[in-house]
C-alpha cells in the first residue's frame, strides 16, 4: 500500500452518523482508488463501532482523555505507530487547533471537513460545500489551501455518474429523516402524508438508531396509504431513482437527493442546517422548512399538496441539482490527497 491515512471522526445514535459515512467515502476511494491503508480513530461507541465492522473499515478505539495533553499525545503516538502520512479530521469534540499543529510537526498533514471552528486554521488541506457559514468564514493565519463548492462535496461512490430519472405515473415520496431522528420528523412527515389529496406512494426509510418503530408501526396500520418502511439500506441510489419528492432531515441526505437529481422538503434540525439549507432553495433545487420548533402539520400537507399538482415544477428541480453536484467530491478529493493531479 502506497500510504497509511488515519480519519478522527465522530459519530453516534446521539449526534447522527453523517459526518462518519462522508469519511467512509472518502476512504473507500483511498484504498480502491489508490491502494491506500486506511484507519479510523474513533472514541467507543457500538453504533459507530458496528458501521465500520459493517463496512470492513480498519478502525482503533481511543483512550478516555482527562485534558488536552492527553489528547494530543495519544493522537501523536498512535499516527507514529502508523506511520500515518496524513490525518482527515471530521469531529464534534474539541479537538484543538494547537494540537493538529503540533501533530504537523511530525509531518501529519491535515485535511479538514466542512468545519467551522479553529482548528480549521491548521489545516494543509480544508474541503467545504457551498454554504453560507463556509463563504463567511476568516481565513486569516492559515497557510493551507482551502476548497468550498459543490465539487467538494463528499458522497459514496454510487452517486456518482447516476442514470437520468424519469418520473412514475403515480408519484413516489421517499421520507429519510437520518440514522437517528432525534425530532421525531419521521413520525410528522407520515402524518401529513395522510393527510395528502393525490395518490402516491412512499418509501420510509428508518436507521438503527430510531427509537419510534411502535409508534411508526401504528401509524402505517391505520393508514389508507400505500407506505412501506426499509431499513439497513445500503443502495440508496435505485431508491432515489424511483423518487418523485423527498422529504429529509438536512444533512448528507440532502445531498445524496441533490446528485441523484430528486427535488427535497429539508427539516432541519439545527439553526446551523438551517443556514445551510438555503443554499439548496436558492438555487432552486430543494425546499426548507427551517429550523422551526412550532412548525404545523397543515404546512408541510399543504406544501406537499401543492408540489404534487406541479409535476413540471418537480422535473425542473430534478434537472437543476444534477447540474449542481456530480458525485465525484471524494475522486477529487483523493487526488489531491496523494499529491497527484487533481482531477
Amino acid at each position: 500500500m502506497s500510504k497509511t491515512i488515519a480519519f478522527r471522526c465522530d459519530a453516534s445514535s446521539t449526534i447522527g452518523f453523517g459526518h462518519l459515512v462522508r469519511c467512509m467515502a472518502l476512504a473507500n476511494e483511498l484504498r480502491e482508488g489508490h491502494d491506500c491503508r486506511t484507519v479510523f480513530l474513533v472514541r467507543p461507541d457500538a453504533s459507530t463501532q458496528a458501521k465500520l465492522a459493517e463496512s470492513s473499515q480498519e478502525f482503533i478505539l481511543l483512550p478516555e482523555f482527562n485534558s488536552q495533553d492527553d489528547y494530543r499525545e495519544s493522537l501523536r503516538k498512535i499516527l507514529i505507530e502508523l506511520e500515518a502520512k496524513s490525518l482527515v479530521v471530521d469531529v464534534r469534540d474539541d479537538l484543538s487547533s494547537d494540537t493538529l499543529r503540533s501533530l504537523k510537526q511530525e509531518k501529519v498533514k491535515i485535511i479538514i471537513i466542512d468545519d467551522g471552528s479553529e482548528r480549521r486554521l491548521a489545516a494543509d488541506l480544508a474541503f467545504y460545500p457551498p454554504v453560507p457559514q463556509a463563504k463567511a468564514l476568516d481565513w486569516a493565519g492559515c497557510d493551507g489551501k482551502i476548497y468550498c463548492g459543490w465539487e467538494w462535496v463528499l458522497l459514496r461512490r454510487q452517486f456518482a455518474s447516476i442514470p437520468a430519472r424519469y418520473p412514475n405515473q403515480v408519484p413516489h415520496i421517499l421520507i429519510a429523516m437520518g440514522g437517528s431522528d432525534p425530532s421525531g420528523f419521521t413520525l410528522m412527515a407520515i402524518a401529513a402524508l395522510n393527510k395528502v389529496k393525490d395518490d402516491f406512494s412512499a418509501t420510509v426509510i428508518i436507521g438503527p438508531g430510531f427509537t419510534g418503530k411502535s409508534q411508526l408501526k401504528e401509524i402505517i396500520a391505520d393508514s389508507r396509504k400505500n407506505i412501506k418502511v426499509l431499513e439497513k439500506v445500503e443502495d440508496m441510489v435505485s431508491i432515489m431513482l424511483r423518487t418523485d419528492l423527498a422529504l429529509a432531515a438536512f444533512g448528507m441526505t440532502a445531498y445524496e437527493l441533490a446528485a441523484s437529481g430528486v427535488p427535497a422538503f429539508h427539516f432541519c434540525l439545527s439553526p446551523d442546517h438551517a443556514i445551510s439549507a438555503t443554499t439548496f432553495a436558492d438555487s432552486g433545487i430543494a425546499y426548507s422548512f427551517g429550523h422551526n420548533n412550532s412548525l404545523q402539520l397543515s404546512d408541510v400537507v399543504s406544501k406537499i399538496d401543492a408540489f404534487l399538482s406541479d409535476r413540471n415544477l418537480l422535473r425542473e428541480m430534478g434537472l437543476r441539482s444534477r447540474q449542481y453536484i456530480d458525485g465525484n467530491g471524494c475522486k477529487r478529493i483523493s487526488s489531491l490527497l496523494i499529491n497527484k493531479r487533481e482531477v
